[in-house]
């Protein structure tokens, strides 16, 4: 099994990049600062984005996250400003610290799982959320998380 490592890729100027089909860790910052990155194919091996692993990638617009995936490190998607969609797969156990904050063009969010561990303020500065969908079921329990966002909060 490979990784991407951390800092690997930080401040570069790719525009798109297929991870190994056999990465399992995304590392911390390895990505984080790629302004011009706006196409990234992840494999179904991934379990985890270490803390920051994609902050500030402020071009890339879509991120299908990996089925496999189990952890969403703190800020790992903060300040992607163009992210519009997000599905978090049914297998994340945890969501970090901030980890979309400022992603300021997010309006949709699927929640899969019907409990994950929530960081802090998971969405600060998400200024353009509309809809987050849940399992049917689960309203209370991510309520509890979201309580200045409880009004997009829609069970499915």
């Amino acid at each position: 099994m490979s990784n991407v490592n951390s800092y690997q890729y930080t401040s570069s100027n790719i525009k798109e990049y297929v991870v190994n089909s056999d990465c399992i860790s995304i590392g911390e910052y390895a990505f984080a600062y790629c302004s011009n990155l706006k196409a990234l194919q992840l494999p179904s091996t991934i379990i985890e984005f270490q803390k920051s692993a994609f902050q500030n990638c402020s071009s890339l617009k879509e991120l299908i996250l990996p089925i496999s995936l189990e952890v969403i490190g703190e800020k790992s998607l903060s300040f992607c400003f163009s992210l519009e969609l997000l599905t978090i797969p049914k297998h994340v156990k945890l969501i970090g610290d901030l980890a979309f904050e400022g992603c300021r063009k997010l309006t949709y969010v699927e929640i899969l799982s019907p409990s994950i561990k929530l960081g802090y303020n998971i969405f600060k500065d998400c200024t353009s959320l509309e809809c987050i969908y849940i399992p049917k079921g689960s309203k209370n329990y991510y309520s509890s998380f979201f309580p200045k966002k409880e009004h997009v909060l829609y069970e499915q």
